[in-house]
């Protein structure tokens, strides 16, 4: 049997003497490329096997580490980073998080134990990425996903009792009619006796477990990741709902960081939408909402008229939406987008645009599609 080829580590620093020490250092465990600077292990990370740890200095000339390791981020979402720094600032540090999901920070110079450790680790993360980017991939390519009934096992792909996918919802720019958002929804189709060649009649179902609910996240964020830009659309955002049961569970966090890792989406596309009825204050919920703010994720807090009318106390909401048009005329924070759901007809089209939203969705532009036929739709706008 042949032996697994070493993984493969990319250096990225200025200085060729610290290129050739950690060369040395590495080279019998691990499949050493080298590059003089940002552009360059760019070019290195085109050309080739994909690279299991891309180790970077931070202060280098024309690109900076937090700089090159942000677009490893965007290129190759799998590849673990670590920053080489002798600088401690917290500015260094947060950029770094957010823009390239540093691993690990590493002091220069690292003592060779330091080192060693922190690349066994960032082998490890490597490949447990792959393994559930492949996991994650063959599900979102399936499109189906199945409750395996009571009791708390992950979701299995594959026709096994109750089947659900997860479809899109346009969003519309009221003023332009374009379409700058979806919403992705999770559906499931109980009519097995319908004709084929009839549409699937979709109805929501009863409340997912948490394990379909990380599913529909990671599914949905890789789904929207993996669409093209369009002339009249760009680069669409994707607004998903999360109930207080799935805010409480202590792995959502995890969840969030690992499905936008694996799936390359921007924070800043992710629209987390929370009803005005969930519990907030003094919550871990609020905790959790306040971290996802800080990585760039968007918040929007959904009226329904029966929540209280400071529901989001300090909370950095950057959004509003209306769960109906009924719910027009209601006062909200000034300065905040505010967008309307279940618009059915024209008329409620122009009282949303006389009431000042911005956006808005529901059966008048369209109802949620699968995939193919959301993208065939948009495709269609551009041609027009």
């Amino acid at each position: 049997m042949t032996a697994p080829a070493p993984p493969r580590v990319l250096l990225v620093d200025d200085d060729p003497r610290i290129l050739a020490g950690l060369r040395r250092q590495l080279h019998r465990r691990y499949q050493v490329v080298t590059a003089p600077g940002g552009a360059e292990g760019l070019a290195a990370m085109a050309g080739g096997e994909p690279f299991a740890v891309v180790i970077s200095d931070m202060r280098m000339p024309g690109m900076d580490g937090a700089t090159f390791l942000s677009r490893v981020r965007a290129t190759a979402p799998q590849t673990t980073r670590i920053l080489l720094t002798g600088q401690t600032e917290l500015s260094t540090a947060i950029r770094a998080i957010n823009d390239g999901q540093v691993f690990r920070f590493l002091d220069k110079p690292c003592p060779p134990d330091v080192l060693d450790r922190a690349l066994h680790e960032a082998v490890h993360r490597y490949r447990t990425a792959c393994d559930e980017h492949r996991v994650l991939a063959a599900a979102v390519a399936d499109r189906h996903v199945t409750d395996s009934g009571p009791g708390p096992p992950e979701p299995q792909v594959g026709p096994h009792n109750v089947e659900y996918q997860v479809r899109y919802q346009p969003i519309v720019e009221l003023a332009t009619g374009r379409v700058v958002a979806v919403q992705g929804v999770l559906r499931d189709s109980r009519d097995a006796a319908a004709p084929v060649a009839a549409p699937p009649a979709w109805s929501p179902p009863a409340e997912p477990t948490i394990s379909l609910r990380r599913w529909v996240m990671a599914a949905a964020c890789q789904e929207i990741a993996s669409w093209p830009s369009m002339a009249t659309a760009g680069l669409l955002r994707v607004h998903l709902r999360l109930t207080p049961g799935y805010l409480a569970d202590p792995l959502i966090t995890d969840d969030l960081a690992r499905t936008l890792v694996l799936s390359g989406l921007e924070p800043d596309r992710l629209v987390v939408e929370v009803a005005d009825t969930t519990p907030l204050a003094g919550t871990a919920i609020r905790a959790v909402l306040v971290a996802l703010a800080g990585w760039g994720v968007n918040l929007h807090l959904v009226l329904t008229g029966t929540g209280p009318p400071d529901a989001a106390g300090d909370l950095p909401v950057n959004g509003l939406k209306l769960s109906s048009p009924a719910l027009l005329g209601t006062p909200v924070p000034a300065g905040l987008p505010t967008g309307v759901e279940e618009v059915a007809t024209y008329e409620q089209h122009r009282q949303a645009m006389d009431a000042g939203c911005t956006t808005g969705q529901g059966p008048h532009y369209g109802d949620d599609a699968d995939p193919g036929h959301f993208l065939t739709h948009l495709a269609d706008i551009r041609l027009h």
